[in-house]
């Protein structure tokens, strides 16, 4: 009865990592697609990036001569290299460079292309949120001094944390 239970555990587990393979497969075929659309395709609805930037990720084990000859040819120089202790703990040995450029973002991705040491270049992409708080005890006003003179309802004693969050001031990883 051990051994038959086993087999039937062994093969369901060989389903579900076939099936979850294939799934996978399935979600970055699409998502490499939705990608090069977006990148083939400037004129994405709604789409923004910061002109005259792109990021840059280098394939594991790249040098930094390498780098630098790519720079070079691309017309690029570094205004940011990214790597945080979380990449790190990824094992994520390059990071992202955050690239200034003289030309469309679109056609210097083009160019970067042509290096088989870039694993990617896209432009660098404009992200927007919008944030509404769900919790019953902000949206129901019963947080003393959370609003401020310039928000509805108004608190000349509060500490304006409503009218800063409307304003997109959401990250207190400094304070």
């Amino acid at each position: 009865m051990k051994i038959l239970r086993s087999l039937s555990f062994v093969s369901l587990a060989a389903f579900l990592l076939t099936a979850c393979s294939k799934d996978e497969q399935f979600i970055k075929k699409n998502l490499t697609l939705e990608l090069e659309s977006a990148v083939n395709n400037p004129q994405v609805p709604g789409a923004e990036y910061v002109p005259g930037e792109m990021l840059v990720k280098f394939k594991p084990g790249t040098s930094s001569a390498a780098r630098a000859r790519a720079f070079g040819r691309m017309n690029a120089s570094v205004k940011e290299h990214i790597h945080t202790a979380a990449m790190k703990d990824f094992g994520d040995e390059q990071g992202v460079f955050v690239l200034k450029i003289n030309e469309n973002a679109f056609q210097a991705i083009e160019r970067a292309k042509v290096f088989g040491d870039v694993e990617y270049a896209e432009p660098n992409w404009i992200y927007r949120h919008q944030v509404t708080s769900n919790d019953p005890f902000f949206t129901g006003n019963n947080l003393w001094g959370m609003y401020g003179s310039t928000t509805t309802p108004s608190n000349q004693f509060g500490s304006g944390a409503a009218a800063a969050w409307t304003n997109g001031k959401t990250d207190c990883s400094s304070v």
